[in-house]
C-alpha cells in the first residue's frame, strides 16, 4: 500500500516582491508565479496580493475549527454554521486533504 507523503507549505508571513511577482517569506522567494502576469495590472496585483494572504487565512480558517471543537454553547451545533464548513473546506483544499 502506497503512503501519502504532503509537503508542507513555507512559514508565513508572506510579500508581494518588487521585482515582479514572486512571493517571498522574510527574505528568501518562495514562489515565482508567472500566471499572475496579466495585461491587467491591478488583476496581477490583486492576484499577488491574495497568494501572499494565503498562510494568514490558512490560520484564520484553522482557529475556527478549533473554536467549533471547544466544548461550550455556540448557538448550535457548530459545524451546522455556514463560515465553519467554509472554513472545513478551505483548509482541506490547503493541505490538499
Amino acid at each position: 500500500m502506497a503512503t501519502e507523503t504532503k509537503a508542507n507549505h513555507s512559514k508565513g508571513p508572506w510579500r508581494v516582491g518588487t521585482e515582479g511577482f514572486r512571493i517571498y517569506s522574510g527574505a528568501s522567494a518562495v514562489a515565482e508565479v508567472p500566471g499572475l502576469y496579466s495585461h491587467v495590472p491591478q488583476i496581477a496585483e490583486a492576484n499577488a496580493r491574495l497568494i501572499a494572504a494565503a498562510p494568514g487565512l490558512l490560520e484564520a480558517a484553522e482557529a475556527v475549527l478549533e473554536w467549533a471543537k471547544t466544548p461550550g454553547d455556540h448557538g448550535g451545533n457548530p459545524y451546522c454554521k455556514e463560515f465553519v464548513r467554509l472554513a472545513e473546506a478551505a483548509v482541506q483544499a490547503a493541505k490538499g486533504a
